[in-house]
């Protein structure tokens, strides 16, 4: 496990286009929509300002990639959603309380923080390794829809299928751009 939790190339960014999708992508559309997609993933919180909407900058950029995008048209999109988002350790929205919770989630302790945003970036953390160590359909079926999952009041299959459904909107594009990382952060974009 990564001790010193970083969220950052836990797991390779790299998306792979849907065979379906509209010409225009580039190379270096690619190049920077992952990169994006990254700094995403590793600077802001599933929930943006202080009511808690959720964060949909990724399928932003994934759905404007995959209809063509140019490179500068990527870059302003993130630039101004920029704006409105929260930081990866926000421990408190409404305050705007920024803090690291030091606790680090294992296979036996992860179900204990369940409910509590600020603990956002260590499932994100958590199930990237699990998605590494398991592989992303192995992590996704023994977080999410297994009987251990859902026991002890875990309750991840309803907590997937919650929130305006945006961890199932999430895994949607996990699976089309065949994006473990995307995967790791569908169980964790609704803790609550």
């Amino acid at each position: 496990m990564a001790a010193a939790g970083t969220l950052e190339q836990l797991l390779p960014r790299t998306i792979h286009k849907a065979p379906l999708s509209l010409p225009g992508a580039t190379p270096a559309s690619r190049a920077l929509v992952e990169e994006l997609l990254e700094r995403d993933r590793a600077t802001h919180h599933c929930f943006f300002n202080a009511i808690g909407f959720h964060n949909h900058l990724s399928h932003h950029l994934l759905a404007a990639y995959d209809l063509g995008a140019s490179p500068a048209l990527l870059q302003a999109a993130y630039d101004e959603e920029l704006k409105e988002q929260n930081d990866v350790f926000v421990a408190d929205r409404e305050k705007g309380t920024v803090e690291r919770q030091k606790e680090v989630l294992t296979r036996e302790n992860w179900r204990e923080y369940l409910g509590q945003d600020k603990y956002y970036a260590n499932y994100v953390l958590f199930f990237s390794e699990e998605v590494k160590r398991l592989g992303a359909h192995a992590a996704f079926e023994e977080y999410v829809f297994s009987e251990q999952a859902n026991a002890h009041g875990a309750c991840m299959t309803e907590r997937f299928v919650a929130g305006a459904l945006h961890p199932f909107i999430q895994m949607g594009y996990a699976i089309e751009f065949n994006s473990p990382a995307m995967v790791a952060q569908g169980p964790s974009v609704r803790p609550a």
